[in-house]
């Protein structure tokens, strides 16, 4: 059987993925990457696509499927198999990497950039008929921007944080009414997000507080205290993860901290021989998610492969 050697494979097509690809494409070093889904982009392609994204120097207020975009088109990759799981095993100081489709590949460095695994919206099951319309219908809907489903409709926001006013601001502009449903006495979103809510441009969004959701039925919304009339409902409660898609790292000896691989600053190293990790999988005291965070640390990892290269 074939086997196709590099000096790094990445392991996850999501942001800090990709900028790994491109940090190896600046210092010469091959590489292979695999992204178990069917696209690259991660989060910012699975769960908001359409949502502006905040914090890139340079791209304010990008819509994160023009982000991802642009990045893969900057970052190349030199081989990349999408819709491809791996187990890894490590012999001789080498990693061997196997695909789903039973394709081999051979790497002197790791990098895992899988993120915490594969991330999917949480629909509230407590709710009765939430489930099953959301099964058979289009009234019911998880972290969804497609601004088709909302055009000219009435919907209803479900949630209090920044993911919900996102929701709630970039639907606005295509509904014909927005009501935002939380279940305290005031939203817990960013006070800016907030300040943008209040002046809505396009003035129909609507706050309902100290309202918890107890039932769904076909265009209708049962809370305690009345029954809100909509043709959409869409949950923003939070994300649950499929640690599937990393479970293929655990015959490594890596050290773990509430499910995070810990690493070294700021050379990303695990505990690991010649094994990085980078992105939402790492762990290291204060932390701080987000995207400059990724392209930061996959620099480094990167930095420290090539360095060791040379040496």
């Amino acid at each position: 059987m074939d086997v196709t050697s590099s000096d790094v494979a990445i392991i996850g097509g999501g942001v800090a993925g990709l900028y790994s690809a491109y940090c190896c494409n600046t210092v010469g070093l091959s590489h292979v990457l695999f992204e178990a889904l069917p696209y690259v982009g991660g989060q910012c392609t699975a769960l908001y696509p359409d949502k502006p994204i905040y914090g890139v120097p340079g791209m304010h207020k990008a819509l994160a499927k023009d982000f991802i975009a642009n990045l893969s088109n900057q970052c190349s990759p030199q081989q990349m198999y999408l819709n491809t799981s791996v187990s890894v095993s490590k012999h001789d100081n080498v990693f061997q990497l196997t695909t789903n489709n039973n394709q081999q590949f051979m790497a002197k460095y790791l990098i895992i950039a899988s993120g915490i695994g594969i991330m999917e919206p949480s629909l509230p099951i407590g709710i009765k008929g939430a489930v099953e319309l959301a099964n058979t219908s289009d009234f019911v809907q998880c972290y969804c921007l497609n601004p088709e489903l909302y055009k000219d409709k009435e919907v209803v926001i479900a949630g209090g944080g920044n993911s919900a006013a996102d929701h709630a601001l970039c639907i606005s502009k295509v509904a014909k009414h927005v009501t935002l449903l939380h279940k305290r006495d005031k939203l817990r979103c960013d006070k800016n997000k907030l300040d943008e809510l209040n002046k809505n441009e396009f003035n129909n969004i609507q706050f309902k507080l100290e309202q918890e959701i107890l039932e769904l039925q076909p265009g209708v919304i049962i809370t305690n205290k009345e029954s809100i009339n909509a043709d959409r409902i869409v949950f923003c409660y939070g994300l649950h993860v499929n640690q599937n898609s990393i479970n293929n790292i655990s015959v490594l000896n890596l050290k773990m901290e509430r499910n995070l691989i810990k690493c070294e600053l700021p050379t990303m190293k695990t505990s690991e021989n010649h094994c990085y990790a980078v992105g939402d999988i790492v762990s290291y005291p204060s932390k701080k998610k987000g995207i400059l965070s990724c392209c930061y640390e996959a620099q480094m990892a990167v930095n420290d492969i090539a360095l060791e290269r040379e040496n």
